[in-house]
């Protein structure tokens, strides 16, 4: 019993501080996959966060197809990672990502992974103004 409630209280304290609506991101960062920082500006319209393998492809098929989709929405797309063991990640993950035709962020670290808020075979997709968010959607893909 002690383990299912410390269980359910770490759980709370991984998603306490998730993005909602309303929240400032003009203190988040991540390294894109060349390591140079990316960063919520002004202009930036769009956040849009894969959480898996799978809707990864999808984005990135979804991207080849419309190469000028990131730059014509003010989007930003992140890919979360920091499951994946850093030796993978390294080795095997960075260096597909640098082939990609698309510049995109890589969360490696769990804690920063977890302040987007996700649902189970979804993509996230954040919509801000200003740098503030104004709505939070789950989709099977893009657009």
């Amino acid at each position: 019993m002690k383990f299912l409630v410390s269980m359910l209280l770490l759980s709370g304290l991984l998603f306490a501080n998730q993005f909602k609506v309303g929240d400032t991101l003009s203190n988040f960062s991540c390294e894109n996959q060349f390591e140079k920082k990316m960063v919520v500006s002004q202009t930036t319209k769009k956040i849009i966060v894969a959480f898996s393998k799978e809707k990864g492809e999808v984005i990135k098929q979804f991207l080849d197809k419309n190469p000028n989709y990131l730059k014509d929405e003010n989007a930003l797309y992140l890919a979360d990672v920091s499951s994946a063991p850093a030796f993978v990640t390294s080795m095997f993950m960075i260096p597909k990502f640098k082939s990609y035709s698309f510049e995109m962020g890589v969360i490696k670290d769990e804690a920063k992974a977890g302040q987007f808020p996700k649902k189970d075979d979804m993509v996230t997709v954040i919509s801000i103004e200003n740098q503030v968010v104004k709505n939070i959607e789950f989709k099977p893909t893009l657009p």
